[in-house]
């Protein structure tokens, strides 16, 4: 018995602790509190510009005097309910092949099939929205398929990307309907709900506008309709849905709209200084994502500098796009010399600092295929 513990006292001399990197444990817990805090300040602040816009909404459809303020006395909750935690969006992707159109659409662990091909597509909080080129517009949660509305022409001409936009959070997306030449309508459409919640005319958009970007509840058009996918703020009209006005919108409005949702990048030299963005690019360098063109790039949640990794077979120079939000701590890059495939897919997590791969890579192409399959989450590719 003896012997056997000292053989044991032995062994356990051998054991190697492992190394715990103390500092970097104590600053991704600080990151996570930072990004809760944020969290519920943004949410306070939607509850404060709700509760003014139904204030204004009661006043403006009542003519008669206000009822007198009753005051009631204060009570405490001894059992408040806990804060809704933002929601965590699943990654939404096609491949097409040789720039056909697809029928297949990806949404999270499930795989749709679209009862007609599209070309176009984009991500709300609840699923995926395809456009085809006929101009309808579907949306599936993953299960059931519902159209959900039409852009009014055919769009055969790839020039037609981003005609259809959701914003990078919440439920809704929206476009122009121009099935009446002499009524266009911009549409605003909530998915999680099924139904349009603004369908606001626009007489002067009877050769094509098009939306350029959704933040919040506010909308970004101009009268552009071809802009290849880029966000073109040129000229740009800003609706408003909580007032249902529109009012000039240019580029320093929007950075000021994705600072309001508390979900972004912000590049420049500090977090508070530069400008806040969408989305933005990447370049792998030694295992690193260095910010566009070398500028420093910080989290909107948190104010903390981007320090992300990616898998080790990731090339030098190897680019990158940010082009989907999964929550406020996630991102999808789309990019990366992967097996030989540059279009791969990324899951990047701020609190984690690291980037890894989400999807398979397209090897194979199907049976009367040709050309290099193309990997579509939307069509941004600036400011998303």
């Amino acid at each position: 018995m003896t012997t056997s513990l000292r053989d044991l006292g032995r062994r356990l001399d051998d054991v190697v602790p492992p190394e715990v990197d103390l500092a970097d444990v104590v600053r991704r817990g600080e990151l996570r509190l930072r990004r809760r805090r944020a969290g519920v300040v943004a949410g306070a602040a939607a509850a404060v510009v709700l509760a003014v816009t139904g204030a204004a909404v009661v006043t403006r459809h009542d003519d008669h005097t206000a009822p007198p303020v009753v005051e009631l006395p204060h009570r405490t909750d001894p059992n408040p309910a806990p804060a809704l935690a933002p929601a965590q969006r699943r990654l939404v992707y096609a491949d097409l092949y040789y720039g056909r159109p697809t029928t297949r659409v990806h949404v999270g662990s499930s795989t749709v099939d679209m009862p007609v091909p599209f070309q176009w597509l984009d991500a709300t909080d609840d699923g995926a929205v395809v456009t085809t080129q006929s101009g309808r517009i579907f949306f599936t949660d993953g299960g059931s398929i519902t159209e959900i509305g039409t852009l009014g022409f055919r769009t055969e001409t790839y020039r037609s990307g981003g005609l259809v936009r959701a914003g990078h959070t919440g439920s809704l997306v929206t476009w122009f309907d121009s099935s009446d030449p002499k009524t266009p309508a911009l549409v605003v459409y909530d998915t999680s709900e099924l139904r349009v919640v603004a369908r606001h005319p626009v007489p002067r958009c009877k050769n094509l506008c098009s939306t350029q970007v959704l933040v919040g509840g506010r909308v970004y058009w101009s009268d552009s309709w071809i802009a290849y996918g880029n966000t073109d703020l040129r000229g740009a009209s800003v609706f408003d849905l909580s007032t249902g006005t529109d009012s000039p919108g240019d580029a320093e409005t929007l950075a000021a709209d994705v600072r309001a949702t508390g979900r972004g990048v912000v590049v420049g030299r500090t977090a508070d200084s530069g400008t806040a963005m969408l989305s933005t690019t990447f370049t792998a360098d030694h295992g690193r994502l260095v910010g566009d063109q070398g500028r420093a790039t910080y989290d909107l949640a948190t104010g903390e500098a981007l320090e992300l990794r990616v898998p080790d077979d990731i090339v030098d120079g190897a680019g990158f796009d940010l082009v989907q939000w999964l929550d406020d701590n996630r991102f999808v890059l789309r990019g990366g010399a992967l097996d030989g495939y540059v279009d791969n897919l990324f899951v990047c997590d701020n609190d984690r600092g690291t980037c890894r791969q989400a999807a398979p890579s397209v090897r194979v192409l199907p049976d009367g295929y040709g050309g290099e399959p193309r990997r579509i989450v939307n069509d941004r590719i600036v400011n998303m």
